[in-house]
């Protein structure tokens, strides 16, 4: 999930850049590391919203819900009638089946209006897929059963929010970039002891007694106590293919492509930051290619004292529901017009653009994922010594995989 490209003078993340402090455990690794004096806030936390020509603030929520209906930027999104449509909705009794999608969640408590003008464009700037295609349950474990509880999606929303383990922004990041966290836990794991090796590909992973024989592309084997596959769901799935029960289930899990592009350019006009930290674009926006984009010089501080006042580094991601662009001519050309009518900013005045394809970069969490994850989980218990990391058990982003990490590796006692 993370990784770095270089950007005229500067190594600049084009993976994740950010975590979420919802829950501990990735603010617990960096303090572990002693990182914490590198953790930084977004300088900028107020991100766009464009739809239909219109450009909008997203009010504070939990994945574009509103915490508050009587937030000004709600009405400002969707106009005083969706407001009170929504307040009506969620003043109802409990009215929605669990294992419902997204989509059916939000526009039965909120209405459509909700649904279109702020959970879909936030949800595919997070996700790449739409609401209608998500799993509640898997995109955002406890959600459902909250609303239920308290009988309003708008209170699960605001409680959730609030017991986040730094309330307030929802994400952090580290001074000088994502980076900085695999750099030092590499140097923490070596000065263990702990050998590194990279760039060998393992053919398969199998049962060898009361060991575990891991089978490298060359043809060396390596036998081991405990071996903790952490990697996605395809290439897991290919390496357990002797176990067939997991083998099969991991092949089930669907996962998307996904582009982005980091761009340096030199334009002062951008200085005060026009769209906040960015901009998430609404599906079928005309003249946009883009589903979202960060202004990552104006969201975090310290890139804008290491590149000065003029400079700005922006990234655009590409992909809705695994559909992404070639990356061609053709992409860098709608990385300029996207330039343009995002931000008003001169394709004259790029200096530099690094473009990646992450491949089954993101989870797709379709109606029946969590059954599958749970089957996927019970199957593990046939596997003592075999921990499964990532692969779609964790979701999609670094904090909740951290936290499954810590689950199985108890499990294998570890």
């Amino acid at each position: 999930m993370l990784d770095t490209v270089r950007l005229g003078d500067w190594t600049v993340d084009i993976g994740a850049e950010s975590f979420s402090v919802a829950r501990p455990d990735t603010l617990d690794l960096v303090k572990e590391l002693g990182l914490e004096h590198l953790i930084v806030r977004p300088a900028q936390s107020e991100a766009r919203i464009m739809r239909s020509g219109r450009k909008y603030r997203i009010p504070k929520g939990l994945l574009g819900i509103p915490s508050d209906l009587d937030d000004p930027q709600v009405e400002e999104a969707v106009g005083p009638k969706a407001v009170t449509l929504a307040k009506q909705l969620d003043a109802e009794p409990w009215n929605v089946p669990p294992g419902c999608t997204l989509a059916q969640l939000v526009e039965a408590r909120l209405g459509p209006d909700i649904l279109r003008g702020l959970v879909e464009p936030v949800v595919a700037g997070v996700h790449s897929s739409t609401a209608a295609n998500l799993e509640v349950d898997s995109i955002m474990p406890g959600l459902f059963t909250k609303a239920a509880g308290l009988g309003s999606l708008t209170k699960a929303a605001a409680e959730i929010r609030a017991s986040a383990a730094k309330p307030g922004s929802a994400v952090a990041g580290i001074d000088g970039g994502m980076q900085r966290l695999i750099d030092s836990l590499t140097d923490d794991i070596s000065s263990a002891g702990v050998q590194i090796r990279t760039g060998e590909a393992v053919l398969s992973v199998e049962p060898h007694g009361l060991l575990h024989e891991v089978t490298l592309v060359g043809g060396e084997v390596i036998l081991a106590d405990a071996v903790v596959i952490a990697t996605g769901p395809n290439a897991a799935s290919r390496m357990l293919s002797s176990q067939t029960e997991i083998s099969n289930l991991l092949a089930q899990i669907r996962t998307l492509d996904v582009v982005v592009a980091a761009v340096l350019l030199d334009d002062e006009r951008l200085t005060e930051a026009p769209l906040g930290s960015g901009i998430l674009i609404s599906p079928r926006t005309q003249g946009v290619t883009a589903k979202a984009s960060t202004h990552v010089s104006a969201k975090w501080g310290f890139w804008r004292d290491a590149i000065g006042d003029t400079k700005q580094i922006i990234r655009l991601s590409y992909g809705r529901d695994g559909e992404v662009p070639p990356i061609d001519e053709d992409l860098r050309q709608a990385i300029g017009r996207d330039l343009e009518l995002l931000y008003g900013a001169d394709s004259d005045r790029v200096q530099a653009i690094e473009i990646r394809k992450w491949n089954n970069g993101l989870i797709q969490g379709r109606v029946g994922h969590s059954a599958l994850l749970t089957a996927i989980r019970t199957a593990l218990i046939q596997c003592p010594g075999i921990a499964l990391i990532g692969s779609g058990m964790g979701g999609n982003g670094i904090t909740g995989i951290l936290s499954q990490a810590k689950n199985e590796l108890q499990r294998i006692g570890i």
